[in-house]
């Protein structure tokens, strides 16, 4: 699958980046992170998105109040209960870390 994402400065796409990367990849947390590639213009981009990805997944696992957009958004698109997508968000960033 090919998605592009196009708008001007300022308007969300890192946001949209990393929900994106969150839907596909916490589909199977423990690999599947690693099998999706995300391509920005500039390197100062792609931290900011590595980090966002890393600070959006530990909110998650701790199901912060402040995420509740992302919250429902993922169990939606996962069809996870909020516990489910605890859980994997835990898995994922463990993965992540240690791999």
């Amino acid at each position: 699958m090919l998605k592009i994402v196009k708008a001007s400065a300022g308007s969300g796409k890192t946001y949209t980046l990393v929900k994106e990367y969150l839907r596909l990849a916490l589909q199977q947390p423990q690999t599947y992170f690693k099998h999706i590639l995300a391509i920005t213009f500039t390197n100062k981009a792609a931290n900011e998105m590595k980090s966002r990805v890393l600070e959006k997944l530990d909110a998650l696992s701790e199901l912060s109040s402040k995420e509740k957009h992302l919250i429902d958004f993922l169990c939606s698109e996962l069809h996870l209960s909020p516990s489910e997508l605890k859980i994997r968000c835990q898995s994922m960033l463990q993965a992540m870390l240690h791999h």
